[in-house]
């Protein structure tokens, strides 16, 4: 699991979590973008992974630039029902 910079500034998540420019660089199978705006900083820690699902409330995020999946939603909604998706 890893955060922006944002949640890392909120205390959401330990500084060691961050992903992007400035944090980690990362090459998942899955990257799971909930909430992400698609930033550059951000894209640099990420970009890399093979397939990126992206959920955002914004339509024109720039995620979706980078995104093979995108979800146009707020992720707090849509997070609960992919957690029970997965548990059925």
């Amino acid at each position: 699991m890893g955060g922006s910079r944002a949640i890392v500034d909120e205390g959401w998540i330990d500084s060691s979590r961050q992903v992007g420019l400035t944090g980690k660089i990362t090459r998942p199978g899955l990257y799971l973008a909930a909430g992400i705006s698609g930033a550059s900083q951000h894209m640099a820690g990420c970009s890399a992974a093979k397939t990126i699902v992206a959920i955002n409330k914004d339509k024109d995020a720039s995620i979706y630039r980078y995104a093979r999946y995108g979800i146009v939603a707020d992720c707090l909604d849509v997070l609960p029902e992919l957690i029970k998706a997965i548990k059925a």
